[in-house]
């Protein structure tokens, strides 16, 4: 079984790229039924099976895709409750998720960002699978973007 990145992993990543203070903190299970979309972030291994997976609410991607390339937390802030991901701040949000993938590879075999899609619930069956495996869930605070909550699963 993959290993999970642990928070301080998370934290210390998330800050040194975005170049902002980010707390990191174990959550509640990210709920897959809400009615609100979620970006979902599929890691495939070397062979194109789904290894790993990152979910996560509006608030998170929109937050994280802003603070990369300093958008204001208002057009994240007002995306997210639109329940939207503008293309610039997916595009961003990418980057993000595919510098996130040294924390699949750590100690695991070798897994890409090979996909990023803003879906709403109910989630593909492959995705139901994994996350019935394993999943560690966190509360990520981005300094002036707030929180917003990340699931890892793989």
């Amino acid at each position: 079984m993959r290993k999970l990145p642990e928070a301080r992993a998370v934290a210390e990543m998330l800050s040194g790229l975005l170049d902002r203070e980010t707390l990191v903190k174990p959550a509640p299970k990210l709920s897959l039924y809400s009615p609100a979309p979620l970006a979902v972030a599929r890691y495939t291994d070397d062979s194109g099976a789904l290894a790993a997976a990152c979910l996560m609410d509006l608030r998170f991607g929109c937050g994280a895709g802003a603070s990369l390339t300093l958008i204001p937390p208002s057009i994240a802030q007002a995306s997210a409750a639109g329940h939207a991901l503008p293309p610039n701040l997916e595009e961003n949000l990418r980057e993000v998720l595919n510098i996130l993938a040294r924390l699949f590879n750590d100690g695991g075999p070798h897994v890409v960002l090979r996909s990023l899609a803003v879906q709403p619930p109910p989630l593909q069956d492959d995705l139901t699978l994994l996350l019935r495996r394993q999943r560690t869930d966190y509360e990520v605070t981005i300094e002036a973007y707030g929180p917003g909550s990340l699931c890892f699963t793989g």
